[in-house]
């Protein structure tokens, strides 16, 4: 097999469905099934570092993750910082006034911020991109939350230090992903898969796109793609 690293987003992926952050239980049967085959699983999410490094740890994925959008890499005892600072508390605000809340992940940040839109207006969510783009600073919409982070950062970053860390070329490297964050990094992998629920950003990304939601789906990508037996109902 030439894949030697599986690369999973979180939310959507990993969890239930797309817009449901329950984490499914084929989540923990298909990690179980890469490592058990010699596939290091690693997490590259928008979360932030405890929740991403807790999850990954009960999951047995052994690989390193990348939170916060790239701008954190860590495994165990040790942390990267790949972003430099963080977001402005003035910024913060000017956003907030907008109709946005803080996401509750915030106090464990190192870096980023996450604000979350109260109506889900993506009219709201390009303004407030605007807003954060003019003061020097990277936003992402996850279509979950808006992310404002320090440069350095984006999933691609966090994943091509995953794999330095790791010791793997792109030729090696399978990822999953459901949302348009997660574009940069499904494009750069020689293999890679989207739930049938992601986003149509995510799908075209795809070499293959499952017809199953969520964590199903990228089982289902992983045993079409690697071959690997995932026992999932």
């Amino acid at each position: 097999m030439a894949v030697k690293l599986a690369v999973f987003d979180l939310d959507g992926t990993l969890t239930v469905a797309h817009g449901d952050v329950r984490l499914s239980c084929c989540a923990v049967r298909l990690v179980r099934a890469l490592e058990s085959s010699g596939v290091k699983v690693s997490i590259v999410t928008g979360n932030s570092l405890p929740v991403a490094l807790g999850i990954a740890r009960y999951l047995g994925a052994s690989g390193p993750v990348a939170a916060e959008n790239g701008c954190v890499v860590g495994r165990g005892e040790w942390v990267l910082h790949l972003c430099e600072g963080r977001v402005p508390r003035e910024l913060v605000d000017e956003v907030l006034k907008l109709g946005f809340r803080e996401s509750w992940q915030n106090s464990y940040r190192f870096h980023e911020v996450a604000l979350i839109p109260e109506d889900r207006s993506l009219d709201k969510v390009a303004r407030a991109s605007e807003i954060a783009r003019s003061r020097g600073f990277n936003a992402v919409w996850t279509g979950y939350a808006l992310h404002i982070q320090p440069p350095g950062g984006g999933k691609l970053a966090g994943l091509l230090k995953v794999m330095e860390v790791s010791g793997v070329g792109r030729e090696e490297v399978l990822v999953v992903g459901d949302g348009d964050n997660d574009v940069e990094m499904m494009s750069y992998a020689a293999f890679s898969g989207a739930p049938g629920d992601a986003s149509p950003a995510a799908k075209a990304a795809a070499l293959y796109v499952a017809k199953l939601p969520g964590a199903l789906g990228a089982a289902e990508a992983v045993e079409r793609i690697l071959g690997v037996r995932v026992k999932c109902s």
